[in-house]
């Protein structure tokens, strides 16, 4: 296994002693990203927030902050990940306002229409079905509710040469900025927006829960 597979499979699901190094490695190299993506999305004092793929957990403390009288909500399949997403946000745990769980974007452990947004950030290369896990998020959050995919490569960017050799070396997904954009539509949001940074080769498609339709009564 070549050192650049080794450690793709590190950023796709972190684990022992290095996985927590990637881990933290995340929370520092995602940061620019990270406040690039959330830039475009309306967040709320009070919303209740979903970080899924959450990492090393910088964003949940930054999503903290930004919704002070909210919760925030993290999950990741990898263990080592949480455990230095718990070190990270330790006080803001023991003061209730975070709350971590291990599993899975493909069966969301919590209830329909929980939460008033969704972030999930450099993740997406390793979803072999993006449609039907955008359809889970979707299910999750509420009328009217934002989701948010943001991510630090899309076909089409400026490092399309550099990040097709990462992508054909662990079979990953990569979207075009056009294809974001209708798997969104595909995965049943409305008002959907995709914006792209082409300088430094960043995307961030969002989609909207759209709210139930009224009944009309007879009159």
């Amino acid at each position: 296994m070549s050192f650049l597979s080794r450690k793709l499979k590190q950023c796709r699901k972190p684990a022992g002693w290095l996985g927590e190094v990637t881990a933290r490695n995340m929370n520092s190299g995602h940061a620019k990203l990270t406040i690039w993506g959330l830039s475009h999305l309306p967040i709320q004092k009070d919303d209740i927030i979903l970080d899924v793929g959450c990492g090393g957990g910088a964003t949940i403390g930054r999503l903290a902050q930004t919704a002070p009288d909210g919760k925030v909500y993290g999950i990741d399949y990898s263990e080592s990940s949480l455990k230095v997403a718990e070190k990270v946000n330790k006080d803001l745990i023991e003061a209730g306002r975070v709350e971590l769980k291990q599993g899975s974007v493909s069966d969301l452990p919590y209830a329909d229409n929980t939460f008033n947004l969704i972030t999930t950030i450099e993740t997406y290369y390793f979803w072999p079905d993006m449609v039907a896990y955008m359809r889970e998020m979707r299910r999750v959050l509420k009328p009217e509710g934002n989701m948010a995919i943001i991510a630090g490569a899309y076909k089409g960017g400026q490092y399309d040469a550099r990040n097709l050799r990462w992508i054909k070396e662990d079979n990953l997904a990569y979207y075009s900025e056009k294809e974001m954009g209708e798997m969104l539509y595909e995965a049943g949001f409305v008002d959907v927006q995709v914006y792209t940074d082409f300088q430094h080769g960043w995307i961030c498609g969002i989609g909207i829960k759209a709210a139930p339709k009224r009944k009309l009564l007879n009159v």
